[in-house]
């Protein structure tokens, strides 16, 4: 009896002559209707120039085609490739949060970490980076949130291993304010006695916070358009 081995895919790549110039064909298999397929993308030559140039671009997708089979690092999936998946895919829909991402991924992200693999992108250099960075303290740690956040997708992604630490977790921004302990949870009992003795202004972020389970920065957030009071549902 012939077992099949499942083999993690990279897909290939090959350049390809056209009547002005030339392009690249990406070329990988899926199952469909338990049989295997071949597909084709192509790419642009002059858009690029390279095929590093379409691996970088293919490389968010590589998991994905290989969901049936065990991860087998190391996958060359580059920063940048990360960063284009969670713009596509999981980026916050509020506008004010979105547009603070994208100037973080504009101004300091992607050029500093955009072409270096995942793998290689160690504490050490990112404590180092962080060191150079001419910012205010709050506005690295920032910075610090959303590349804790993407390092966090590359895990669930499959772009690195289950088991290896989140490199964030070791880097620390000096003066920035930092939870010295875990926070209280009030009882209903609680709730209810604090509640009347609020002023009125504060009561209402008091109940909101409370009832929606949301940090203060939230709650101080919100707008009424937030609000869809036809379908009772609030947008945060």
């Amino acid at each position: 009896m012939k077992i099949k081995r499942n083999r993690y895919q990279q897909g290939s790549i090959r350049k390809v002559r056209r009547a002005k110039g030339f392009a690249w064909e990406y070329r990988y298999y899926v199952d469909s209707g338990g049989q295997r397929m071949l597909k084709t993308q192509t790419f642009n030559g002059k858009l690029y120039a390279s095929e590093a140039d379409v691996r970088r671009a293919v490389g968010a997708s590589v998991p994905r085609l290989n969901d049936a089979t065990p991860f087998t690092p190391p996958v060359a999936v580059t920063f940048g490739a990360l960063l284009d998946r969670y713009i596509a895919e999981d980026m916050p829909s509020r506008k004010s949060t979105r547009d603070t991402y994208m100037s973080i991924i504009k101004n300091h992200l992607r050029p500093r970490w955009d072409k270096m693999l995942l793998p290689n992108i160690k504490p050490a250099l990112i404590h180092t980076w962080f060191q150079s960075l001419k910012l205010p303290a709050v506005s690295k740690g920032h910075v610090r949130s959303l590349m804790r956040l993407l390092f966090d997708r590359a895990v669930l992604w499959e772009y690195l291993p289950l088991e290896r630490r989140n490199p964030l977790e070791l880097v620390k921004i000096k003066n920035v304010t930092k939870r010295s302990k875990e926070p209280v949870v009030i009882t209903h009992d609680q709730f209810r006695a604090v509640m009347p003795q609020l002023p009125a202004h504060v009561n209402m972020v008091f109940v909101v916070a409370a009832c929606l389970g949301l940090r203060v920065s939230e709650a101080l957030g919100l707008k009424w358009s937030d609000i869809d009071w036809k379908n009772l549902t609030i947008m945060i």
